[in-house]
């Protein structure tokens, strides 16, 4: 999958993955992939996707929540705390 891809640069440096109305965080990085969980993992959520040079691949798309993460994410974009990488 190609396109922007759109990051939350947390307080302690570390980014999060902003995928259609969900938050993911980085598993591993291994290979030079990225594997990425989304941010509900402790509630048993497995959605992942897999990131190498700027390219997204979903792995997993099935979440087992039903609210998603938009207010997080809309409040992020005001405080401009949202960072936007061109895909290659």
């Amino acid at each position: 999958m190609k396109g922007d891809l759109h990051f939350i640069q947390t307080k302690s440096g570390h980014l999060q993955l902003i995928y259609e109305p969900y938050i993911f965080v980085t598993d591993s990085v291994r290979s030079g992939r990225t594997f990425w969980r989304c941010m509900e993992y402790g509630k048993r959520c497995r959605a992942r996707i897999t990131s190498k040079n700027n390219v997204l691949r979903i792995t997993n798309p099935v979440h087992n929540h039903t609210d998603n993460h938009m207010d997080k994410i809309a409040r992020k974009y005001e405080l401009g705390e949202v960072v936007t990488c061109p895909s290659v």
